[in-house]
């Protein structure tokens, strides 16, 4: 069987803070479902540990790894194996962009035409809009 599981869930199960949900969290994982994870889940995921927790690139990425390397849970591998990369080896790029250039190169769909400069001269596939 397959569901689905939000940001919230993931987040109480990474954290650990509430022992309760962590708890709720891990038996579901126990149980015979295969756990779906949105692409839009990572993305509030890196917004509430960056910004929420403070966490660096280097531990959500850890944490990411978390999910990626666990089979309960069934999400787009193929993009986030290649987006948490280029999320750290380009840390004045947001997660979102990174998502972004990955996606667009994945479905050989680039150029990814931006008027954000640092996307256009740090991801692959990106390209300026409007040339200053």
């Amino acid at each position: 069987m397959t569901a689905s599981i939000d940001t919230n869930a993931l987040v109480s199960y990474l954290t650990k803070r509430n022992t309760k949900q962590y708890q709720a969290v891990a038996r579901l994982m126990d149980s015979s479902h295969t756990l779906h994870i949105s692409d839009y889940v990572f993305s509030e995921i890196e917004y509430l540990f960056a910004s929420g927790l403070n966490m660096s690139r280097e531990n959500i990425a850890h944490q990411f790894a978390l999910l990626l390397d666990n089979p309960v849970f069934n999400c787009n591998r193929g993009m986030m194996n290649r987006v948490v990369p280029l999320y750290l080896e380009r840390p004045s790029l947001s997660f979102v962009d990174c998502c972004l250039a990955v996606q667009a190169e994945l479905n050989e769909a680039t150029p990814l035409y931006t008027f954000d400069k640092k996307l256009a001269n740090q991801a692959k596939g990106a390209a300026k809009l409007i040339k200053a």
